[in-house]
């Protein structure tokens, strides 16, 4: 995956291109392209040169990576992220999205730092699993967390939302997390 960012007049984007060619017709690109999907980065495309390039518009909203390099996680952010990716879940299995399509690096999960709202990148033809996914990023953010406000933090996935059309279209079960408890020391 090749990334870039572009700064126009009033917006700034997110580029991302996949290695290998997308079918720019496919079920995925065009619930992407022409819904609003709330809990994903606004996307539209571009053919350059026989290139297809997914513009992701991230106009005032950082990454996570960016918003927590030299700061800790408080419970706030991490209510956040958690609940925002719930939300995504369920959102993408609404649209009957292939969940493995969603890039859960910090790099690419961005948050609106006013209002603590949390937008992912959904990029067809990226085929990660989620659940590992969730693992790398889990594995990210404990380093991160304020040391002495935790006690406890649960976070509880299951397969609930397995729809019996996603699965005949060979996608996976999304994993949705039906129990948040953070608990401060």
């Amino acid at each position: 995956m090749r990334t870039e960012y572009k700064r126009d007049v009033s917006h700034n984007y997110l580029i991302l291109q996949e290695e290998k060619a997308v079918d720019t017709s496919s079920y995925q690109v065009r619930m992407l392209t022409g819904n609003v999907i709330p809990s994903i980065l606004k996307c539209h495309l571009q053919n350059l040169d026989g290139e297809v390039l997914f513009y992701y518009d991230i106009t005032s909203k950082q990454s996570i990576a960016t918003l927590f390099e030299d700061k800790k996680f408080r419970s706030q952010d991490i209510q956040s992220i958690l609940e925002g990716f719930v939300k995504v879940m369920e959102e993408l299995a609404e649209f009957l999205m292939n969940t493995d399509q969603l890039v859960l690096q910090p790099e690419y999960i961005y948050m609106d730092a006013e209002r603590k709202k949390v937008y992912f990148c959904c990029l067809p033809g990226y085929q990660k699993e989620i659940q590992g996914q969730l693992r790398g990023l889990t594995e990210y953010i404990l380093p991160k967390l304020e040391s002495g406000e935790w006690r406890k933090i649960l976070f509880v996935p299951t397969g609930a939302l397995m729809s019996t059309v996603s699965f005949n279209e060979g996608a996976s079960v999304p994993g949705i997390a039906h129990a948040i408890m953070i608990e401060h020391c």
